[in-house]
């Protein structure tokens, strides 16, 4: 078998130079497809405690106006209020093959909760952010529910965090 290297180092810069050149690069990374979530869910100013939530990375039906995002749908991860009605979940991350340079993306989450069996959104968020970012923050919620006949209405509150160390969460989550 005959090797031909020369070939093969033109092909490989080839490449390099039409990745470069259309903003991507070949990296394996990852990147986050949800913010950290931390909050806090209530009903009539009372904590509700051992309540499952949700981080969802909704899955999105399409592109343009009418096409639905699946909000408890996806992606999750789990968490369990405290006895404060306090919850932390993670950031959400996915393998990523290319790394795109200065592109920009929507993405889709949601915080859901476990009502009567079934998983509801009570908070929909569509960040805009770089693509090889993803939403790097801390969103902090703090979410009132009530129960309407069957509906479950929620209304929360958000705050966002770019400073912010596991550590101090971790703390928070022991205070009332």
């Amino acid at each position: 078998m005959q090797r031909h290297p020369i070939r093969t180092s033109l092909a490989l810069a080839f490449i390099s130079v039409c990745a470069i050149s259309t903003g991507c690069v070949p990296f394996p990374h990852r990147v986050n497809t949800t913010p950290w979530v931390t909050g806090k869910l209530e009903a009539g100013g009372s904590p509700i405690a051992n309540r499952d939530v949700r981080v969802f990375a909704a899955k999105d039906q399409g592109t343009g106006p009418g096409k639905p995002i699946e909000a408890c749908e996806g992606n999750s991860v789990q968490a369990t209020t405290n006895e404060f009605g306090k919850f932390v979940v993670p950031a959400q991350r996915q393998m990523a093959w290319v790394m795109v340079m200065m592109g920009h993306r929507r993405f889709h989450w949601s915080l859901c909760v476990k009502d009567g069996g079934q998983w509801k959104a009570i908070k929909q968020n569509s960040d805009y952010t770089l693509v090889d970012e993803g939403p790097n923050w801390l969103a902090e919620l703090r979410c009132s529910i009530a129960q309407d006949n069957d509906t479950l209405v929620a209304h929360c509150d958000e705050a966002h965090s770019r400073d912010y160390k596991k550590s101090d969460v971790e703390q928070w989550l022991r205070k009332p």
